[in-house]
């Protein structure tokens, strides 16, 4: 399968960013459902809407959750079609990063799963090694809380190294009992001043040092501040999208509530690496740079994942190979690295590259998707 696939050198680094519950596990620690709960919710909703066929709810629901078992007979933690991914991707040489993104509790358990996949101790992947790619929980390089505050206009970010537990007196609708100035001091307190990361471009940062050196990281998300301002994109979990003929990553954002929504609801706030503090329109990175999981076809198929992410590759080649978005600030970068002064609107992506490299692009979805028939 490697001898098969193109020159990895001649492809933009993979940046992966997953979200945990329903997305790379099925379950929901927050609301403590278990993989049988979110599947049977799943499954009554398909049938509501008369999307079953006639199917037996019960025998899918067994169906799905024996995709979910481990030769033990316990339930995975991480789903194996992710696994499958990370694993094909690895096998093909492919540059790559995986960060987990989460507004939940969730990451122990998920960091003890992967972890084992990675040294080779995983039930379905037994003496695979990818020992590199482990994530540290108690290393402050590996992992933080992202705290923000303020109004969508005039936002401020913060990034508390090392830090995945939840400040008290929040509740589900927003802050509750606390204030964001009272998160931000809790965090602080006996925290070394160079641990609390201050604004976007300090965050942009950590996240693309982690990349660059391939780690594995990890965050919690603020769901407080995401709450109290209507779970709109604007306030959720930050992507760094680096676009144009120069890039040199692809970042895709993988999540099972990725979308649009009234008033501008959704999950995923997305930034312009190179310019971090202007969002760029969810609408334009859909397909490309975000994409929404359906959890009942990542349970059914094993190379569910893999295709999402083979089809985001190609959308990706195609938007670099277009002619129609040359005044993106993201596009457009001097020699410092930096995009031009007196840019502020967002636009598109990318002007034209050679149609070899977008041969390329498209090599690689096309293997991806053919991946699993020679593993």
């Amino acid at each position: 399968m490697v001898a098969l696939l193109p020159d990895p050198s001649a492809r933009p680094q993979l940046r992966l960013t997953f979200d945990i519950n329903q997305t790379v596990m099925i379950g929901d620690g927050i609301l403590g459902h278990t993989p049988r709960d979110c599947i049977l919710e799943d499954l009554r909703r398909l049938e509501r809407r008369g999307e079953l066929q006639g199917r037996d709810v019960e025998e899918e629901l067994e169906k799905m959750l024996a995709k979910l078992r481990l030769p033990s007979g316990d339930f995975c933690i991480l789903l194996p079609g992710f696994l499958r991914l990370i694993r094909d991707l690895h096998e093909a040489k492919r540059d790559f990063s995986v960060a987990f993104s989460t507004f939940g509790s969730d990451l122990p358990n998920v960091a003890q799963d992967w972890n084992r996949f990675c040294e080779g101790r995983h039930p379905l992947h037994e003496g695979f090694l990818m020992p590199s790619r482990r994530l540290d929980l108690d290393d402050a390089d590996s992992c933080g809380y992202l705290l923000r505050q303020g109004s969508e206009s005039d936002d401020e970010i913060f990034l508390i190294q090392g830090r995945i537990d939840l400040a008290p007196g929040s509740c589900s609708s927003g802050w509750g009992q606390t204030t964001p100035e009272d998160f931000l001091k809790w965090y602080e307190t006996g925290q070394p001043a160079d641990r609390v990361l201050r604004g976007a471009a300090a965050v942009r940062d950590f996240f693309d040092s982690a990349a660059r050196e391939g780690r594995t990281v990890a965050v919690r998300n603020c769901y407080p501040h995401w709450a109290a301002n209507g779970r709109k994109a604007s306030a959720g979990k930050v992507h760094f999208v680096h676009q144009g003929p120069s890039a040199s990553s692809h970042a895709l954002f993988i999540d099972d509530l990725a979308g649009t929504g009234e008033g501008g609801r959704g999950i995923v706030d997305c930034r312009c690496l190179t310019n971090p503090e202007e969002r760029l329109d969810i609408r334009e990175t859909l397909g490309v740079h975000v994409v929404a999981t359906k959890p009942l076809d990542a349970v059914r198929d094993i190379g569910y994942l893999s295709t999402l992410v083979a089809d985001a590759e190609e959308a990706f080649a195609n938007r670099m190979g277009s002619t129609d978005s040359r005044n993106s600030p993201c596009s457009q970068i001097t020699s410092d690295g930096l995009p031009p002064p007196g840019i502020q609107k967002v636009a598109g992506s990318a002007s034209p590259i050679p149609s070899n490299r977008r041969f390329r692009f498209a090599a690689w979805a096309w293997l991806l998707r053919g991946c699993l028939c020679l593993s």
